[in-house]
């Protein structure tokens, strides 16, 4: 079931540092309304009045995207740009392409809100240990390699196994270990203590899959490796008219420790790829 709102509300609050009465007074609106939002005595959702003044008082893109979805609604200004697409959107030809899209998008969310509370100590200078992420998660992870058995299990006293088929010296073995990691801790998470991986077709599968791409390879690091790649990778990192990206996805994803397919993945959400941000890693060094 989605979180209520108002747990949202009370949870996006705090993790900003803002009493019940300062937000009300930042929104402009009755201290004891807000009250009733978050105890669930009010309606279940706000107005779109005033979801929009929680939105610009909150000022935090997390904020925004959690209290939104948990409200079922886009803020007035977004509502507006999206109703100019509507006979678009309900194409149902466009679902297979819109709704991972958005699944993607909701795995963001919960990503950054994981990596800045529980799993904020999972980050480890350039990588995320994803053994770190198992722990936050409230689970003891054990890697057996070698093997064929189905790749992850929860077992009694909070005991989660991942199994890889990879053998010493298997060049891919690291990074499927990593990822299999971050997708047990995507699961535990989610409070699901069950899983299909690689047998991939469920809503909570795929949700699992995406989270754990986003905690492996948040924004920050994702551009820090790739600021840091470029000028590496490049012939003649001015040459714009020559970029190797391939090559660069390749060194990102060495470089975060993760499969490739992550790296192109996270790289293509976070418009990496694309014509400009190719320019602006090519001309500027590494930070």
């Amino acid at each position: 079931m989605p979180t209520p709102f108002g747990d949202v509300l009370r949870a996006e609050r705090n993790r900003q540092g803002l009493t019940l009465r300062e937000l009300a007074q930042r929104c402009g609106t009755n201290y004891t309304h807000l009250s009733r939002l978050e105890s669930g005595s009010a309606d279940r959702v706000p107005s779109r009045d005033l979801l929009d003044r929680l939105v610009a008082a909150l000022d935090d893109p997390v904020s925004s995207a959690a209290i939104s979805l948990a409200a079922e609604r886009l803020p007035a200004e977004a509502e507006r740009a999206v109703s100019r697409f509507s006979r678009a959107i309900s194409e149902p030809q466009l679902s297979d392409r819109t709704l991972p899209a958005l699944r993607r998008l909701d795995a963001g969310v919960q990503a950054e809100r994981l990596l800045t509370g529980a799993f904020r100590r999972a980050i480890a200078g350039d990588r995320v240990d994803p053994e770190a992420l198992c722990r936050a998660a409230g689970m003891r992870p054990r890697v057996v390699t070698g093997s064929q058995e189905p790749a992850t299990t929860f077992e009694d006293n909070d005991v989660v196994v991942v199994r890889d088929p990879s053998r010493p010296g298997d060049a891919g073995g690291a990074p499927r270990v990593r990822f299999l990691l971050a997708h047990a801790a995507s699961h535990a998470a989610r409070n699901e203590r069950s899983c299909t991986f690689p047998r991939v077709g469920t809503h909570e599968e795929s949700a699992a899959i995406d989270l754990a791409a986003h905690l492996l390879s948040p924004r920050n690091l994702l551009e820090r490796a790739l600021r840091t790649v470029t000028p590496v990778v490049d012939e003649d990192a001015r040459d714009p008219w020559a970029p190797r990206t391939a090559d660069r996805a390749t060194a990102v994803a060495e470089r975060l420790g993760v499969p490739g397919w992550i790296a192109v993945r996270r790289l293509a959400d976070e418009a990496l790829l694309d014509d400009d941000a190719v320019l602006l890693y090519s001309w500027e060094s590494p930070s």
